[in-house]
Order: structure tokens, then C-alpha cells, then sequence
């Protein structure tokens, strides 16, 4: 019900999506993309993809480099968790590591 509220919400006021899409920065055109051939059947998929572009954008802005950068290349992947080699991983297992 929430995805189709978005999409309802999206196709009445596109300004809105305007204003999602400047948010986004470099993710922006799969979010373009999703919108243009956004139907009932895909309001989930669409707004899972706008979900993860804005994670992204926001790790892009606020995160460690190390973190975005993991986030952005398991996209490539079907399971969750599953990433490709040559991550500084060490890099985002210390930043949790508890310093005392």
C-alpha cells in the first residue's frame, strides 16, 4: 500500500519527484529511469530503488568513503552481503571496532 501511496503521490505532484532527484546527485538516472516506467504491477521496485539511491547519496555525503564504496558495489551482486574483492573491508571492520 505504501509503494502505491508514493507512486500516487509522485504522479500528483511531480515537483516532488523534482525535488527527490536533486537530492540524488549521481544516482540519479536509475531513479529517472525507475520513474519513467513506474506502473502499479512495479510501486515496490520503484520505491526500493529510490531507497537505495538515497542511501547511496547520503553515504556519498556523510559517510566514510570506504563504506559508500561497499555499498555501491554490491549492486552487482543477487545476495545480500555478497561483495567483490579488492574492498578495504579492514578499513570498515575497524571504524566499528570499539576504541577504549
Amino acid at each position: 500500500m505504501q509503494c502505491l501511496d508514493v507512486l500516487r503521490a509522485l504522479q500528483r505532484e511531480p515537483e516532488a519527484g523534482e525535488a527527490f532527484l536533486a537530492e540524488l546527485g549521481d544516482g540519479r538516472p536509475r531513479v529517472e529511469r525507475a520513474l519513467a516506467g513506474a506502473t502499479e504491477d512495479g510501486a515496490r521496485r520503484l520505491v526500493e530503488t529510490m531507497a537505495v539511491e538515497l542511501q547511496g547519496a547520503l553515504l556519498d555525503r556523510h559517510g566514510d568513503p570506504a563504506v559508500a564504496e561497499a555499498f555501491r558495489a554490491r549492486e552487482g551482486f543477487g545476495a545480500f552481503g555478497t561483495l567483490p574483492t579488492g574492498l578495504d573491508l579492514e578499513r570498515i571492520v575497524e571504524r566499528h571496532r570499539p576504541h577504549v
